[in-house]
């Protein structure tokens, strides 16, 4: 879904907007997968460990955590890590 919103002059998007060319007198909604600040010129992508599935994000709060993958959930894959990571530093002394 592209939406343009149109001006009849050039001026600075809004936020959850952005205009990728110069000269253009419309914006293009922000994108899933990132957020636009006012005056974008491209959409930035949510950081590392988060995404959005929605358009128009204005920020990187508007991008929500990615839940933990199965193994993250795992308590005893998370002990058996940890006490083979004791183990090595021990060994490093």
């Amino acid at each position: 879904m592209v939406q343009h919103i149109a001006s009849a002059a050039c001026s600075a998007c809004d936020a959850g907007s952005f205009q990728g060319s110069q000269n253009q007198t419309a914006c293009e909604v922000c994108s899933p997968g990132g957020f636009c600040l006012t005056g974008a010129v491209a959409p930035t992508l949510c950081a590392a460990g988060s995404y959005s599935d929605a358009y128009g994000n204005q920020h990187q709060l508007d991008c929500n955590p990615c839940p933990p993958s199965v193994q993250g959930r795992d308590d005893a894959l998370a002990t058996a890590l940890w006490e083979r990571s004791e183990a090595l530093s021990a060994a490093l002394g």
